[in-house]
């Protein structure tokens, strides 16, 4: 048996662009080719350290749905952080 069998293969991606008036991250994640994203509003003012370290900080508390679900839904759930930064997660 293969060691390396039992081994996630995990990569993630952070597209950031601007929206209207804040910054907007579009986070995908891929565990073993299996992809799911969620959207991420970080505000009127953001810099790279600030993004690296939002996703440090609240990286388990993202709420990540698979990419065809994102694509095509159409009602938008909202949730705020301590810090008054939002995830908004598109679901079905």
């Amino acid at each position: 048996m293969d060691s390396q069998s039992n081994v996630d293969v995990v990569s993630v991606k952070l597209e950031v662009y601007y929206e209207g008036q804040e910054w907007v991250g579009i986070c995908e994640k891929s565990v073993n080719s299996e992809v799911s994203v969620c959207r991420i509003e970080f505000g009127p003012e953001l810099d790279e350290p600030g993004a690296a370290d939002y996703l440090n900080r609240n990286w388990y508390r993202l709420e990540f749905v698979p990419e065809f679900e994102f694509t095509q839904a159409k009602d938008m759930a909202q949730k705020t952080f301590e810090d008054g930064s939002q995830v908004v997660m598109q679901t079905i």
